[in-house]
């Protein structure tokens, strides 16, 4: 077995809407090779086929049949954390310092920089990018902003997050369009379409992954060339609530959160962009600290728990109405496999689920026997598992996260490999 890094537990991070570039490389590297991508911290899909990488320093392309990556721009000593890819394959960049949004047009060599957006108000400060995406008629991006704003509590300056939206037209002709502003608000989803954000009562309050007790709203806006629609979800004024949690899997049709409610009692919270109001069911008390959730087809959902000691893994699929289902992994026998730790998780274009677990993919039918494919092969000496898998259907592929001296590569795992090696995989 390849000699890893020391272990440390980390939170399960299976899709997220946007990823943070961290690090910049020392030096410039040569074009990686299709079957893998060196210096990114995720992997952005294009609608041909393709990839584009974020994070570090260099923006880069694997064009479909490429044999390498093709290095479109690199601002060096900076980090690329935010990348948006249209229908049509044109890119929208922004780095960390520096100041510009640089648009690539698709099937052009051009290279062109609009100001990012200014804050609202003098006061803010931090401000920078944390979204950004094309709006449907590709003359526009959508930008939102999130920076911290100071206020007095008391006799004590203290300051609070402030998020803001705008809308920016990529030929310059026109400044920055301040749609809407969201003042003390922390964002739990946000796309070109909608943004939802949890409201602490406090002004200031801090809000983290596990709590952000008390809570007051839950609040999504959503945008359209028709205008804003700002739409209260959640209240306290109907429950006390202690904090509320997006789960995974989410996307701009179909939203559920978890509520953790006063007393230990928690529930599922179910929203359509679109409509007025969600639904809301109550959900068992949490009894695992593993477990996690994934937001499947149709409502359901599907929770993973790690049981008899840490060293089985237990999938249950909630669906909306009617019984849970369930499917138990054993644990390896293999002594030398030490890794139990879930990895990442989604759902296959045939609906099946595939699962990174410990060292071993597998593949997981409705029903049927669970199968399993060792990919400990792919690490090498000092590097470890990434828990940052990434999937695509056409081709049915998986980019597979490694980490390694504070970088990260992806490393392209087939399907079709994967289908012919895998061996049925026990159960309880």
């Amino acid at each position: 077995m390849a000699n890893r890094m020391t272990w440390v537990p980390v939170v399960l991070a299976l899709f997220a809407a946007g990823a943070r570039g961290e690090g910049v490389e020392k030096r410039e590297l040569p074009p990686s090779p299709a079957e893998r991508i060196r210096n990114a911290s995720h992997l952005q899909p294009m609608p041909d086929g393709g990839w584009v990488s974020v994070g570090f320093s260099t923006l880069s392309v694997l064009r479909p049949g490429a044999r390498q990556w093709e290095k479109i721009h690199r601002i060096q000593g900076d980090s690329l954390y935010r990348v948006a890819v249209s229908d049509s394959g044109a890119l929208l960049a922004a780095w960390e310092k520096d100041p510009s949004l640089h648009y690539f047009p698709a099937k052009s060599k051009e290279h062109l920089t609009l100001p990012k957006p200014q804050p609202p108000s003098p006061e803010v400060f931090h401000f920078h990018v944390q979204f950004i995406g094309f709006l449907p008629n590709s003359r526009d991006v959508f930008v939102f902003m999130r920076g911290e704003a100071p206020h007095m509590n008391g006799p004590y300056r203290e300051h609070h997050p402030i998020g803001a939206a705008y809308r920016v037209a990529l030929d310059g002709s026109r400044p920055a369009q301040l749609l809407y502003t969201v003042d003390g608000g922390h964002d739990l989803y946000v796309s070109e379409r909608l943004a939802v954000f949890i409201i602490p009562k406090k002004l200031g309050q801090m809000c983290e992954h596990r709590t952000c007790d008390p809570v007051d709203q839950l609040v999504a806006y959503e945008y359209s060339d028709r205008g804003v629609t700002r739409r209260l979800l959640l209240s306290s004024a109907e429950r006390a609530m202690s904090h509320v949690r997006l789960i995974w899997g989410s996307d701009d049709q179909h939203l559920m959160f978890e509520v953790h409610l006063d007393g230990q009692e928690r529930g599922m919270f179910a929203w359509r962009p679109g409509e007025a109001k969600g639904a809301f069911r109550p959900f068992p008390k949490a009894n695992y600290s593993t477990e996690q959730f994934r937001l499947l087809k149709n409502w359901d959902l599907l929770e993973v728990v790690r049981t008899h000691n840490y060293q089985d893994l237990e999938l249950r699929r909630h669906p909306w109405t009617g019984d849970v289902q369930v499917t138990t992994l054993q644990g390896t026998k293999d002594k030398g496999s030490w890794d139990r730790n879930v990895h990442a998780l989604g759902v296959r274009e045939n609906g099946s689920l595939w699962l990174h677990w410990g060292d071993f993919l597998m593949l997981i039918p409705p029903k049927g026997t669970p199968r399993a494919y060792n990919i400990e092969p792919l690490l090498t000496r000092r590097t470890e598992w990434a828990d940052a898998t990434l999937y695509t259907a056409k081709p049915e592929t998986l980019w597979v996260g490694i980490d390694h001296g504070g970088s990260r590569d992806f490393v392209r795992v087939s399907f079709d490999e994967v289908e012919k090696k895998a061996k049925p995989w026990p159960t309880r």
